[in-house]
């Protein structure tokens, strides 16, 4: 986690990309990644191929992901609950120009797609990106 978090502390302007048809679990650790990241000086904007769900959208910390500021430039992303790079669907170009990569996962499964890989096998991803919160000292 550690990896992780000094890669957050290098860079300035973050893109937090979630898999297509986004839950609960993807949008969750994306909206708290983004605070996090917030709270740490960085910008982030939310990248996601699929509409939120109906019921999600009532959420103030889910919505606020589909009105994250626009950057002009990016130069980091991380992938949040994202097992593979096929996962990202129409988010898969921005993911390889960015030149910095992390991904923070819960799935056996994942591939290991990213420069920073942090897979935790958990039941969600919210727990790893917890942990990461505790990491970067930032309160949620």
């Amino acid at each position: 986690m550690k990896e992780l978090a000094d890669f957050i502390r290098q860079g300035e302007r973050f893109a937090v990309l979630s898999h297509i048809s986004p839950d609960g679990d993807t949008m969750g650790s994306a909206a708290a990644l983004i605070f996090a990241l917030r709270k740490s000086g960085k910008q982030a904007q939310w990248f996601c191929e699929g509409e939120v769900p109906e019921g999600y959208r009532k959420i103030p910390e889910i919505a606020m992901l589909t009105s994250c500021e626009k950057l002009k430039k990016i130069d980091s992303v991380i992938c949040v609950d994202v097992s593979s790079e096929d996962r990202l669907g129409n988010c898969t170009e921005l993911f390889r120009r960015v030149p910095r990569r992390a991904v923070i996962d819960h799935h056996k499964t994942n591939t290991g797609f990213a420069d920073v890989n942090v897979i935790r096998d958990r039941n969600a991803a919210g727990f790893a990106v917890m942990e990461l919160l505790d990491e970067l000292q930032v309160p949620l």
